[in-house]
């Protein structure tokens, strides 16, 4: 696939372009959204820490007051990719992808679900 398309259940990331599909419509994100998605994607069901995740995505050392930041974006991705929750967060812990949220079929009203 010359765009780099990773096909994964119902989303599909396109790297090249940063462009994400849910169901068959198009997500928005902002290119730290994509990042992590990314990663999320890349690493399903793996618990990935704030600290990681500043690390492995803004690629700069794990500050305890990174955290904030994490949480805020991690946030905004949840609320783009809409319901049912694919990304579930563990407190004390981190962050992870259910997998098996993407392989399941989608709501028959996603193309007009409201993200919060």
């Amino acid at each position: 696939m010359t765009d780099g398309h990773r096909p994964a259940g119902r989303l599909a990331l396109h790297p090249d372009t940063r462009a994400v599909t849910l169901d068959g419509r198009t997500v928005r994100l902002s290119r730290k959204e994509f990042q992590l998605l990314a990663l999320f994607v890349a690493e399903p069901d793996t618990v990935h820490t704030a600290a990681e995740l500043v690390r492995r995505v803004w690629h700069a050392p794990p500050l305890p007051e990174a955290g904030p930041a994490v949480d805020v974006e991690v946030a905004r991705l949840r609320a783009k990719l809409g319901f049912p929750p694919f990304l579930h967060g563990r407190r004390g812990a981190g962050y992870r992808l259910d997998a098996s949220a993407l392989s399941e079929a989608g709501p028959a009203d996603a193309e007009g679900a409201d993200p919060e």
